[in-house]
């Protein structure tokens, strides 16, 4: 105090986010209200921003079902199965109904289904041979774009070749679409002019040619019958 120094503002931090960061964007986790009572009436909630479909969020009572093919499906606005539903209360009406341990949650993080998903990521030649990671988005649209590690980056181990995406908010979805580049990537490096984008804008030209062409002879013949 003597230096002019106050003691109600002094903070004190450390850069926790340049260690590891692990919040609720990280973890990919979301809470939205799906179904309202006001006065009696029974209401839908739910968002859907024209701006980012990544946004969007499920509607009315809600059951999560296990399908015939063995995924995971939830399913709206009180048309599921109850005696199918996997989802449990564990709050209401200020009461904790379930309180699972640290361990419990942790023999559930990792379930079949995430596995056998990650598994399937790595085809069509990509398996033991590429690395991805999760990075932070880049450009315009603010702490949400710049912080969420939704971003993809995906290296081929053996020609070195990098795909970066962040076209979609979703994880799942940059993923879905790196493999999808890497994939053309590849077929350009090993076969060039004759990987498979090339050939289609060729195919592609000669289509326009001939609808041009078409045109052409159109034009002179409604001239010469004038």
């Amino acid at each position: 105090m003597e230096s002019g120094w106050s003691t109600d503002n002094v903070v004190f931090g450390a850069g926790g986010a340049l260690l590891q960061r692990i919040d609720r964007d990280t973890q990919k986790c979301a809470f939205k209200c799906s179904h309202v009572v006001v006065n009696g009436e029974q209401r839908d909630v739910y968002k859907n921003p024209a701006t980012d479909e990544g946004k969007r969020s499920k509607k009315g009572y809600l059951t999560l079902e296990l399908n015939s093919s063995g995924n995971l499906n939830t399913v709206e606005e009180g048309l599921g199965d109850p005696e199918k539903d996997l989802l449990q209360t564990v709050y209401e009406d200020g009461h904790l109904l379930v309180d699972w341990t640290l361990d419990e949650i942790r023999e559930r993080a990792e379930i079949d289904l995430v596995k056998t998903w990650r598994q399937t990521l790595h085809v069509n030649g990509f398996s033991g041979t590429s690395n991805d990671k999760y990075i932070s988005g880049w450009g315009p649209g603010g702490q949400k774009v710049n912080t969420a590690q939704n971003a993809v980056m995906l290296r081929h181990i053996p020609t070195g070749l990098v795909v970066k995406v962040q076209e979609s908010r979703l994880l799942p979805k940059n993923i879905e679409i790196a493999f999808e580049r890497m994939k053309h990537a590849l077929d350009r490096y090993e076969n060039g002019d004759n990987c498979y984008e090339e050939q289609y804008k060729r195919l592609q030209r000669r289509k326009e040619a001939k609808v041009n062409c078409k045109r052409k002879a159109q034009r002179q013949m409604r001239k010469m019958i004038l």
